[in-house]
């Protein structure tokens, strides 16, 4: 019993800290962010923060992940459904620009960071991508349904999934930037998304 107390504190401490990284990137950006600042805002000592991590580098790190993370996971609810392949795309892009606008602050922060870390987790335009990135190696499966199913035309899976995945994420990062109104997004994600499947459905 001793023990499950002592790990359920240890999983609240370490998701305080998180929360309140979250907060300072909100409220003062990302540059702002300091283990210092950390532990004033939760008021405690700099000593508690190094029990968790190793430095401000790895608490950055791991909120990417769990935003990363929340977004693979809406897209692959979406492109891991059997079905009609456009559908699934149309319904899976939607689910990206949400999840991605939903953290928007956390997202426009995050991705302009110089991080090793998260540059690395973000690269994937190489030549294997499919194998080795998940995102990636979804939208490949969709492309070669879309192909069986007679919808798309015959096209590389790995350069065209690379394309789309690029064009969806520079679009989601834009709108993080911007302030769009609800009906001209619309039109946007719209717009976006005949593109994409005017370049990929069969003439």
């Amino acid at each position: 019993m001793a023990n499950k107390k002592k790990m359920k504190n240890h999983e609240d401490i370490k998701e305080i800290i998180l929360e309140t990284t979250k907060k300072i990137i909100k409220d003062d950006g990302l540059d702002k962010v300091s283990i210092r600042r950390i532990t004033n805002r939760m008021g405690y000592s700099p000593g508690i923060v190094y029990h968790y991590f190793s430095d401000k580098e790895e608490i950055i790190n791991c909120i990417f992940n769990m935003g990363y993370q929340d977004i693979i996971m809406a897209v692959g609810e979406e492109l891991n459904r059997d079905g009609n392949a456009r559908e699934i795309l149309d319904n899976s892009i939607d689910a990206y620009i949400e999840a991605v606008l939903k953290n928007s602050l956390e997202y426009k922060e995050i991705m302009n960071s110089n991080n090793t870390l998260i540059r690395e987790k973000t690269s994937l335009l190489y030549q294997g991508a499919k194998d080795s990135d998940k995102a990636i190696g979804m939208i490949v499966k969709n492309l070669n349904d879309g192909m069986s199913q007679g919808i798309y035309r015959k096209v590389d899976v790995e350069l065209t999934s690379q394309i789309i995945w690029t064009t969806i994420f520079g679009f989601a990062f834009k709108m993080t930037q911007e302030s769009v109104d609800d009906n001209y997004k619309k039109k946007l994600i719209k717009a976006l998304k005949n593109n994409i499947f005017s370049s990929l459905e069969k003439k």
